[in-house]
């Protein structure tokens, strides 16, 4: 009886991070609303790393299930769908009105933006029965889209880097609905995973990482978005090199 007591506490170890994913991304959709970068980059951070951790976590102990994969996808809807959603309507409805975001006064139409939301969800619930996406990604991940979405929100209100046109209404707009488009996508996405430290297996991960520590070094917050975009440029080489092999 103790021994399956054990047990039962075991499986719930991934399951916890996978609750501090969620609530961290719950909590950050308080501190976009109230404008609080920092916070939110945290928030977002500890997610992601939860994200990573209940998989890991529960791969190292044995215990994988039906019930942590469902729980993952539904938590990263909220994280990474949710989340992304609500920062690209903030600045909708900001380059709109022409003054910070506020609740009052909000027409219907301004809140297109969320439609990323079902992007998303659609996005997890595909990855949840695709047996291809073993080794790459098909589509780009919810993780990488919020990556994007939160360097351009970043950049507005603590990069200062003069970006101002990525701001302009029609330009939110086509993000919302590329990024979406892009995470139900046939595209494929290399894997970050590093099996062994080799070259020929890893030059697109090295360059990506080289090319990443560059942009963070030369453009800070938004950084995060040009990260993404140049993990899109080099997955769609990789594919077009191999495909022409």
């Amino acid at each position: 009886m103790i021994n399956n007591q054990k047990s039962q506490i075991i499986r719930l170890i991934p399951h916890l991070f996978t609750s501090t994913n969620v609530i961290c991304g719950g909590l950050s959709i308080f501190f976009i609303l109230t404008s609080q970068p920092y916070t939110v980059l945290i928030l977002l951070i500890i997610s992601l790393l939860a994200d990573f951790l209940d998989g890991f976590v529960a791969r190292v102990l044995g215990v994988p299930s039906e019930l942590g994969k469902e729980l993952d996808s539904l938590a990263d809807v909220i994280s990474f769908g949710l989340v992304p959603a609500i920062i690209l309507t903030t600045l909708f409805v900001e380059s709109i009105s022409g003054s910070p975001f506020s609740l009052d006064n909000i027409e219907f139409w301004q809140l297109c933006p969320m439609v990323l939301v079902a992007f998303a969800a659609f996005r997890l619930a595909k990855f949840n029965i695709d047996t291809r996406q073993t080794d790459a990604f098909i589509g780009l991940n919810t993780p990488a889209a919020t990556m994007f979405v939160l360097g351009i929100w970043l950049d507005k209100l603590v990069g200062n880097n003069g970006l101002s046109f990525i701001h302009e209404p029609w330009i939110i707009f086509i993000l919302s609905i590329g990024l979406g488009v892009l995470m139900v996508s046939e595209v494929r996405f290399f894997s970050l995973k590093i099996k062994d430290l080799s070259w020929n297996k890893n030059a697109y991960r090295y360059i990506l990482v080289g090319l990443s520590v560059l942009w963070i070094f030369m453009f800070k917050f938004v950084a995060l978005s040009l990260i993404i975009i140049t993990y899109f440029v080099l997955s769609l080489l990789k594919e077009y090199i191999l495909k022409s092999k």
